[in-house]
């Protein structure tokens, strides 16, 4: 198996960096993505590009074009869950987690530091 994980800082600006061709140059089984920085609809129909892969996207409820993880898997997972359940964690879409038949996969997004 090939796990990648990318932290792609908006998925709608690395879509026009190469992103596509590097992603099939890795050519990962599963890939988690943090910091999609969209909506989920528009990082579905963004990674609609790469139709090998079955996409799962969370975003963040909260502030448009804030945070985000994707996930892209060439299998279907068994299961996928989005976001904690507990609601002041839940407003980013900071959280996305598949189940496999041999492993789970979780890319998520570090909460800031309040500084003080």
């Amino acid at each position: 198996m090939h796990f990648v994980s990318w932290n792609v800082n908006g998925i709608r600006a690395i879509i026009k960096k190469e992103f596509v061709a590097s992603v099939r140059a890795m050519a990962p089984d599963v890939m988690g993505l943090q910091e999609t920085k969209a909506s989920k609809e528009e990082t579905l129909s963004t990674l609609e590009l790469l139709p090998e892969y079955k996409v799962y996207a969370n975003a963040s409820k909260a502030r448009k074009g804030y945070s985000g993880t994707a996930i892209l898997t060439k299998t279907e997972p068994l299961d996928v869950t989005y976001d904690m359940g507990i609601d002041v964690h839940d407003q980013e879409g900071r959280v996305i987690a598949a189940e496999f038949p041999t492993y789970f996969l979780l890319p998520f997004i570090r909460p800031m530091q309040a500084r003080g």
